[in-house]
């Protein structure tokens, strides 16, 4: 095993062109479920039904003459590939549909960069699932 950097990483979706500069690719938690008694002395928990799969966050490089650069948050799914960086072989992915939730437009300040960032939450329609670099 071979750990890696992020650089090389990839986000594909469509009508989306922008420069990124980090990925948080966000992940699954089972919730619990308290089933504490009124007699016990301990908190006492289950686990949950179903998987909530937790929001991506992309930053990326604000650029105000780009129209394709501004995220939109129209409400639809959209298809999205997170292409991870290659080890050498066929590069890993994670691939589901996702809704455009949050967008933050960057903050403007002299000798900084104009970065935005926008959330990608899992619409649960299609799980996103992760396939390893072969």
């Amino acid at each position: 095993m071979a750990a890696n950097t992020g650089n090389g990483a990839t986000l594909t979706q469509s009508g989306l062109t922008v420069a990124i500069t980090s990925i948080s690719v966000g992940g699954r938690t089972l919730p619990t479920v308290d089933v504490t008694l009124l007699a016990d002395t301990v908190t006492k928990l289950i686990a949950g039904d179903v998987l909530v799969q937790k929001p991506i966050e992309i930053m990326f490089l604000f650029d105000s003459t780009d129209s394709d650069n501004v995220p939109t948050l129209g409400g639809a799914s959209v298809s999205t590939t997170i292409t991870f960086p290659s080890q050498g072989g066929t590069a890993a992915t994670l691939i589901g549909t996702v809704i455009n939730t949050d967008l933050d437009l960057p903050t403007l300040a002299n000798n900084e960069r104009q970065e935005g960032k926008i959330i990608m939450t899992p619409d649960g329609q299609t799980a996103m699932a992760f396939t390893v670099e072969v």
